[in-house]
């Protein structure tokens, strides 16, 4: 939770024009299965890791649940969702391109 929390920080950092303010965002929420099949038959994208993960809400409350990145091996497609099976939903937080591993040396 430490390194999320560390993440979510950054993306105040790399979006300052945003930092004080709430960004609305939607997500598209779907049952377990239908996002797994959309992510593998549309963007042959797979799970590649994953773990305990939380969102904060507009509301700010923050609700918890299984974060996962889905990656296309081959074009370097990609996907990070969250999981809730209790309820059977996952929801698609962001979908991106070019999924490579970052320079430590050389972060931007």
């Amino acid at each position: 939770m430490k390194k999320l929390a560390s993440i979510l920080a950054l993306l105040g950092l790399a979006l300052p024009a945003y930092a004080n303010e709430v960004i609305p965002l939607t997500a598209s929420c779907k049952t377990l299965g239908a996002n797994k099949e959309f992510l593998t038959e549309q963007y042959n994208e797979h799970p590649f890791a994953g773990g305990p993960s939380v969102i904060r809400l507009i509301d700010g409350k923050l609700v918890e649940g299984m974060g996962k990145i889905y990656v296309d091996p081959t074009g370097k497609g990609f996907t990070v969702l969250i999981e809730f099976s209790k309820v059977n939903k996952s929801c698609v937080l962001l979908m991106g391109d070019d999924f490579q591993p970052i320079d430590v040396g050389n972060r931007t």
